[in-house]
């Protein structure tokens, strides 16, 4: 709900765009088994997904440290103690930019790490095509994902985007503790029609195993501070409509759906144009 909206002596002096949210869990034998930090998670995910929110807040008892733990795992923040028609409550807090750090904290804890690709090595060149290959497998299935492309298409274009004389690009890899490369990232600026520059996130590809680990939060981040280095007026990622989860990862991130058509989705986020950095965890 959103808050300012309640009535009833109810968050009155919120602004437009924060969204309150509230759950129990009435059978006393699914306590502690981690259920309320699972809802949580898919609440703040809708919200953030689904709706203009800026922030989100809850309103726990003070005394019930069991709900502020699962919050707090979430990435919400004590803000103050509180007075509401319901009784003393403690006001937490959880913006979009907290949440995208709190998930990067969870990458960085985990020993991962993001650099750019070696482009002296022949052996991350060829991992980059194959992932290639995958990701379009991945999103639009064994037969037309492996022959849209040829191999050597997909290396030619990498290599295309190595050349500081042919565009103006990076290539990310992610890689785990032990150097195994784990995921990658693409991005390039472009020219709209109107000649004006912009940030294109060309792809984005996590090995499975790997996924749902804050890699490709990580990699979100790592492109868009690149772009904002850049001065680009806009992000712009475009995917296939069948690409829910990456769609909905892109959404909660801010951005919006600005095209769609013959099957594909165009993403677009506008950028600070400003050389103040996201908070980056370092």
């Amino acid at each position: 709900y959103e808050a300012c909206r309640v009535g009833e002596g109810w968050w009155e002096n919120e602004r437009e765009g924060v969204f309150g949210i509230d759950q129990f869990i009435g059978i006393p034998d699914l306590i502690g088994r981690g259920l309320g930090t699972m809802v949580i998670r898919e609440f703040v995910r809708e919200i953030f997904r689904k709706n203009s929110a800026v922030e989100i807040i809850t309103d726990p008892d003070p005394k019930n440290l069991r709900a502020i733990c699962a919050y707090e795992k979430v990435g919400f923040k004590s803000s103050s103690e509180i007075l509401t028609p319901g009784g003393k409550a403690l006001l937490l807090r959880l913006s979009r930019a907290d949440l995208v750090k709190h998930r990067l904290e969870r990458f960085n804890k985990s020993g991962g790490s993001i650099r750019e690709i070696n482009p002296k090595s022949k052996a991350e060149l060829e991992l980059v095509v194959s992932r290639m290959r995958q990701t379009l497998v991945d999103v639009l299935g064994e037969e037309k994902g492996s022959s849209l492309y040829s191999l050597e298409w997909l290396r030619d274009r990498v290599l295309w985007h190595l050349d500081a004389k042919s565009t103006t690009a990076k290539i990310f890899l992610s890689q785990d503790l032990s150097g195994h490369i784990t995921g990658q990232a693409i991005a390039r600026i472009e020219l709209s029609d109107a000649g004006e520059r912009f940030g294109y996130f060309s792809t984005l590809y996590v090995e499975p195993k790997f996924r749902r680990g804050g890699i490709a939060n990580a990699f979100l981040i790592q492109v868009e501070n690149w772009f904002l280095e850049m001065k680009m007026p806009k992000i712009v990622y475009n995917t296939a409509d069948s690409n829910a989860k990456l769609i909905d990862l892109f959404l909660e991130h801010g951005y919006r759906v600005t095209i769609t058509e013959s099957g594909m989705v165009q993403l677009t986020k506008p950028t600070a144009r400003s050389d103040k950095l996201r908070n980056s965890g370092n």
